[in-house]
This record gives C-alpha cells, sequence and structure tokens, in this order.
C-alpha cells in the first residue's frame, strides 16, 4: 500500500509540503530501503541505491552551475543516467528539458532556442546531435555530460564531462529539496502528431497530481511491478510511471522500447503486474496470431486503452482508460475497477470541465463539443508554451484551457472521447468521426491499422480519406475494401480516396503523425471512388447494346 493516506474519494491525499521528487523517494529509502525501485538496462536500482547516486548527481550539478529555477537538457534514450539526472535537477528546484534523442539540426534548434538550458546531457546515440545544431545554439551550452563512453573517434566538445566526473564532484550539496508548487519541474514537448511541437512547461504539483490520480486510476500498490516500454522524453514512463513507484513504493520496469511481438514476452519475464500501453498499441498487439504469451503473463490491468472485451478475454487483463494532456495531466478518469464501456471517466474532482461550441458557448448534455478546462487547486495546469506566448494565449483564451479536442458527456457525468478537433472531418453538413471511421475500417478482418483524415472538397467542406495498412499475407484491393464498407459504414462516411502503405508515420510516442500524410497529399496509387465511379460508368455505357430506332 501507499504510506500516503486515502482521501473520501479514494485518492492518495500528498501534502504540498511534501510534493517534491526527492522527498518522495527519502520518504521511501526510510521506509523501504532495500526495496527494488527501478530496472532498467538490465540493472535494478533499490530506493537507497537511487537515492545516494541521486544526491551524488546533484551535486555535480550544482558545481556546473545548475540551480534553482535553472534548466537542463536531456538529449538521452531509455537509460538510467535519464532517471538519476532527472531526480536530481529536480532535487535543486531546477527543471529537465526532455529531448527526443532523434532530433537533429533544425528541431534540436528549434527546442534548445525556445529553452534556457546550459547543461546538456548526452548519449553515444546522439553524440552527433550537437554538431548538427547552429554555432549560436552550441556557444550556449556550457557543459556537455557524456553519461555513456565516447566512441575514440568521436571529437570532443568544449566543456566536455562524463557522467562519472560529475558524480565524484567534491561539490557539497544539501539534501533538502529546493523548489515549491509552482516550480517547473519539466519542460515536455508535444507529440507533434497534428502540428510542430510545442515546449509545455509543467509544474512539481501537476506532476505529482497527475501521479497521484494514476494510481487511483490503476489501483497501484507497493506490491506491484509496473512495466512501461515508453519512451523517457514522453511523461507516461516518467511522470506515469517512476512517480508514481515513487508515491507507493512499487518497481517499475522500463523496456528499451516498444515492441508489439516482444511485449508479453517482455512482461513475463520482468514479473509486471501492471502495464502500459497507448490504444494503436494495443491494436498491434492484439493483431498479432495467438501465442504461447498471451496468458503466461501476470499483467492484471493495463493502462492506458479504450474498453476491449475481445482483448480482455484474449489475454486476461482489464484495459484501463483515462484522458490527459501534457498541459492539464490526467483531469478524466474513474477509480479501478469502475467504468462505464466507451467512455474516458468522469471529471477529476481537482478540475472544472466544460463543453462549448466553436464560439466558447456550452453545448446541451449529450451534444458534442471542445472540452475546456480550468484547475479548482492552484498550480495545477501548464503556466503556458515555453517561448511561445500568442500560442499560450490562445490555448488559454476566456479563461478556459482549450484541449482541441471533441466530446461529450452523459446525463450521469460520463465523458466520450470523441475525436481531435483538427482531425474531424466535416462532409455533406455532418461532422465526422475519424476515430468512428478507422474503427470501422479496422473491423475488416484484413485491415491491420488505419488512419483517416479530411481531404478538401471541390465542392466545399471534406471528403474522407483513409490510409490503409493490410495484415501480414493480405491483398491489397481497394474497390473490395470499399464495397465491405458499404455494408457497415454510414453513406456519409464512406471513403472517397483509399491508399494502402507498409506502415504510418509515427511520432517517437506510438501516435500517427496525420499531418505528415496531409503535408504528403494523394499519393500517386491512390483509389478515388469518383474517378472508379466514372470510369464504371463510361464502361457501362461501351458495352451496352445499341438502342435500335423503330420506324413508325
Amino acid at each position: 500500500m501507499s504510506p500516503f493516506p486515502l482521501g473520501p474519494t479514494g485518492r492518495i491525499v500528498i501534502p504540498p509540503e511534501q510534493r517534491h521528487l526527492s522527498i518522495l523517494l527519502e520518504r521511501q529509502v526510510r521506509d523501504r530501503p532495500d526495496s527494488l525501485f527501478l530496472t532498467i538496462e538490465g540493472s535494478t536500482y533499490s530506493f537507497k541505491d537511487a537515492y545516494e547516486r541521486m544526491l551524488r548527481v546533484a551535486a555535480g550539478l550544482a558545481g556546473l552551475g545548475v540551480k534553482e529555477d535553472s534548466q537542463v537538457g536531456v538529449l538521452l534514450p531509455n537509460c538510467a543516467a535519464f532517471v538519476f539526472v532527472w531526480l536530481a535537477a529536480s532535487h535543486l528546484g531546477a527543471a529537465v528539458v526532455a529531448i527526443n534523442p532523434q532530433f537533429r539540426g533544425r528541431l534540436l534548434d528549434s527546442v534548445l532556442g525556445d529553452t534556457a538550458c546550459t547543461v546538456l546531457a548526452v548519449h553515444s546515440v546522439s553524440a552527433d546531435a550537437l554538431a548538427s545544431a547552429s554555432a549560436a545554439i552550441r556557444d550556449r551550452i556550457s557543459y556537455v555530460i557524456r553519461v555513456d563512453a565516447p566512441d575514440a573517434n568521436e571529437p570532443e566538445s568544449n566543456g566536455q564531462l562524463s557522467l562519472s566526473e560529475v558524480e565524484n564532484s567534491q561539490q557539497a550539496v544539501s539534501s533538502a529539496a529546493r523548489g515549491t508548487l509552482r516550480s517547473i519541474h519539466t519542460i515536455s514537448f508535444t507529440s507533434g502528431s497534428t502540428g510542430p511541437s510545442k515546449g509545455v512547461l509543467i509544474t512539481t504539483n501537476q506532476a505529482i497530481d497527475a501521479a497521484c490520480t494514476y494510481v487511483h486510476a490503476t489501483r497501484l500498490c507497493s506490491d506491484d511491478v509496473l512495466y512501461t516500454p515508453f519512451a523517457f522524453f514522453h511523461g507516461m514512463s516518467t511522470r506515469l510511471g517512476v512517480v508514481p513507484a515513487l508515491i507507493t513504493g512499487a518497481h517499475v520496469v522500463v523496456g528499451e522500447r516498444f515492441s508489439a511481438s516482444r511485449y508479453w514476452q517482455e512482461a513475463i519475464e520482468c514479473g509486471a503486474t501492471v502495464a502500459q500501453t497507448l490504444p494503436t498499441m494495443t491494436a498491434l498487439i492484439k493483431a498479432l496470431p495467438p501465442g504461447p504469451y498471451d496468458r503466461a503473463h501476470r499483467v492484471t490491468r493495463m493502462y492506458n486503452s479504450r474498453c476491449d472485451e475481445e482483448f480482455e478475454r484474449r489475454f486476461g487483463v482489464r484495459l484501463v482508460e483515462a484522458y490527459g494532456m501534457t498541459e492539464i495531466g490526467l483531469s478524466i478518469y474513474t477509480g479501478f475497477p469502475d467504468r462505464r464501456a466507451g467512455a474516458a471517466g468522469k471529471v477529476h474532482p481537482d478540475w472544472e470541465m466544460a463543453i462549448v461550441d466553436e464560439q466558447d458557448c456550452p453545448v446541451p448534455v449529450g451534444q458534442p463539443g471542445e472540452l475546456v478546462f480550468r484547475p479548482r487547486l492552484p498550480w495545477l495546469m501548464t503556466p503556458g508554451y515555453v517561448g511561445r506566448p500568442e500560442a499560450t494565449v490562445e490555448a488559454t483564451r476566456n479563461l478556459w484551457f482549450h484541449s482541441g479536442d471533441i466530446g461529450r458527456q452523459d446525463e450521469d457525468g460520463y465523458v466520450y472521447f470523441i475525436d481531435r478537433r483538427k482531425e474531424r472531418i466535416r462532409r455533406l453538413g455532418e461532422n465526422i468521426s475519424s476515430f468512428d471511421v478507422e474503427s470501422m475500417v479496422s473491423s475488416h478482418p484484413d485491415v491491420r491499422e488505419c488512419a483517416a483524415l479530411a481531404y478538401p472538397s471541390v465542392l466545399g467542406e471534406d471528403d474522407v480519406r483513409i490510409v490503409v495498412v493490410m495484415a501480414a499475407g493480405t491483398q491489397a484491393n481497394a474497390g473490395a475494401l470499399y464495397d465491405w464498407l458499404i455494408k457497415v459504414m454510414p453513406k456519409y462516411m464512406l471513403p472517397r480516396y483509399i491508399e494502402f502503405a507498409q506502415t504510418l508515420p509515427r511520432t517517437a510516442t506510438n501516435k500517427i503523425e496525420k499531418f505528415q500524410l496531409k503535408q504528403a497529399g494523394l499519393g500517386a496509387g491512390v483509389w478515388d471512388r469518383e474517378r472508379h465511379l466514372a470510369s464504371s460508368r463510361t464502361q457501362a455505357r461501351a458495352t451496352a447494346p445499341a438502342l435500335t430506332q423503330v420506324a413508325t
């Protein structure tokens, strides 16, 4: 069980003065010093191990000038060093800037240009990244910390240190944590699935509160082993993985990356009882043929995916759904094991939600509209986007945070996610959910996955375009697929354009990058329903018997 008391709703109650990562870690060291805390890269660390290493790294960072309100760049894959640099920066009251290790050139310039990093931790997988940045950006980095051994042929950067040198610093550091509830804990960049990434400022209170909600949603406790295959720069594995373990005393196991074919095997190997996923991931796992690992695991709860009873029966797990965003944490959920099929849950008691139309006016109960939020407690919501004041003002207009998501709420208070506003398709006066289109297309037995998106219509509004990945060993036939969809899909939802692809472009967090598909435009081999129907009519006229005029 958690060392913290439970409130009347069953949620963990952490006093404000204890809402800090190093304080949570110190408490676990006092209560269970030798219990397993973190397994990654084949190594396991107890709470005591982690605390002692955090203090050593914190002392070294302080010696490099890192202090309260500083920003430390972390350009790392999933590795133990990420966790210890992150915990150490938090101990000093500094923020970690979590950067995708695949970023290079202009992308890296944009991230580092928006932030104030003077210290950057890097790994050999990103050894060339800093060299690809502009000279102006490189000049702003005073110290580069190599967390693994550099290649012998790799040029050494100015101010480069090894992590061992940082840890062996003679700098003294206090065991007292610095920072407040409003301190910026992390700068996390949005996935960019619908547009360019933005750096979200995340407060300490938001990070801790979201983790408390996760604990309630999954019923995580000290006896659990939590398996997560998500990249560390994404909040699922850190703020909803490592932090819940700090709160409850659970053991968190971090995989290198997600693999559908190895998912259950890895969960079995680490003894996982709770596992993490996304709807796209569960679809990929479900598409695999039955195998010996399907029921050989100990996992009982999987977060976060929509209810799928077929998946649950096959793998013997309970899927847990919630709704959240980088900017607002987890704001819609239900405590485990409660749920209503199809709903993300109810509004978090610490949040106020409204569903509004395009003029920000509330819509009637049951009607779809944009989900907007505001917190009931201080410092639960992002203060804004780093270096993007216009985007901050737009997102928080009329004193509400605008999610950009379309949903509806029933009379019992359950909230149903419908679609991203930018991904909604409008055709013939009807609003079409891309999620609904994708679900119906993906129900075809030969379809592995699908992306549905709007394509501008010459008649105004949109036409429906789908990009389909077929299951292995099946044949792509747009006409046959369309004929099948006619039987299961409302007429106004039927796609005009059908394309086939080997894979769909994805973010590092495994979300489909629809904006890339939009930017690429229609493929050369696209099937166009209107062209197909016109061709069919022409062929029919050509093969029809000639009419004979009869004289009277």
